[in-house]
């Protein structure tokens, strides 16, 4: 007689079984949504599928904060394009979430986290500057978009 072993999936592992099939097979994205309190950011679809599925719309709030501070906006490297990294220790439930001018560069932003459940062991996002035309005024009106690193 075989001895079978079953191994239950906590839901912190179903989440992130979740959000890499979904990153695995994403070709863009289908719709925005404006942040609350950084109305100049604009978050994809996916995004909000990793907040909604991993509880984490703190990650989005966190990133928006510090997009809205003047001197990260200053800086010319990262008025454009922002590469955000969040790394989770998994089995101490810490996390670092940092900013990026380009991959290998020293952080820009270094922000710890002294708590979190976040699901996966790391997650790379991008921020690009963009614009939208008023239908009324014809003015561009830029905007940061938060993206996966998929939707780009």
């Amino acid at each position: 007689m075989i001895s079978q072993t079953t191994t239950t999936k906590t839901a912190a592992e179903v989440n992130a079984e979740k959000i890499e099939n979904y990153m695995a097979q994403c070709n863009g994205c289908d719709h925005h949504t404006r942040h609350g309190f950084n109305r100049s950011m604009i978050y994809t679809s996916g995004v909000e599928f990793v907040a909604e599925t991993a509880g984490a719309f703190w990650l989005i709030d966190a990133i928006a904060s510090h997009c809205s501070k003047t001197k990260l906006m200053q800086d010319r490297r990262l008025r454009d394009f922002q590469i955000w990294s969040l790394k989770t220790n998994l089995k101490k439930k810490t996390a670092v979430l940092e900013c990026l001018a380009d991959d290998g560069e020293k952080p820009v932003v270094c922000q710890r986290i002294p708590f979190t459940d976040f699901c996966l062991p790391e997650l790379k996002m991008y921020v690009e500057r963009g614009g939208n035309v008023d239908e009324r005024t014809g003015e561009v009106k830029p905007h940061l978009c938060l993206m996966l690193k998929c939707e780009r």
